[in-house]
């Protein structure tokens, strides 16, 4: 799997399972890494930087703001409203309560770069 950050194309590292397929994930430790790697900065200040960005994404949807990163997509929070659902197992109505959710939405150029990735 590959990120493109602005200053630098990495790669992100791999995991295989014995089935042979690979699963990858990317986590905060390997983006303070690529930070680390690439913006010249001290491990403890790449982790830093990376708990910074993510609690402000965090903060901004906690006050119901909507996170719009260019190129990447946006993050919105949509408020459902009560309503009724059904228990599974034995039928009954239940209400369910209104709530709060935070959806994702890809923009364009990352739903290209997926759509073409190999």
């Amino acid at each position: 799997m590959y990120w493109h950050l602005k200053v630098a194309v990495i790669s992100h590292g791999e995991r295989s399972l014995c089935t042979g397929i690979i699963m990858a994930a990317l986590t905060r430790g390997d983006l303070a890494n690529t930070i680390y790697t690439h913006a010249g900065v001290s491990r403890a200040e790449a982790a830093a930087l990376v708990e910074l960005i993510i609690q402000e994404i965090i903060n901004s949807l906690e006050v119901g703001e909507d996170v719009k990163i260019s190129s990447f997509g946006n993050f919105v929070i949509h408020q459902k409203s009560v309503r009724i659902g059904r228990n599974p197992k034995t039928g009954d109505e239940v209400t369910i309560a209104p709530r709060r959710v935070v959806s994702f939405r890809p923009s364009h150029i990352l739903k290209d770069k997926v759509l073409n990735a190999q």
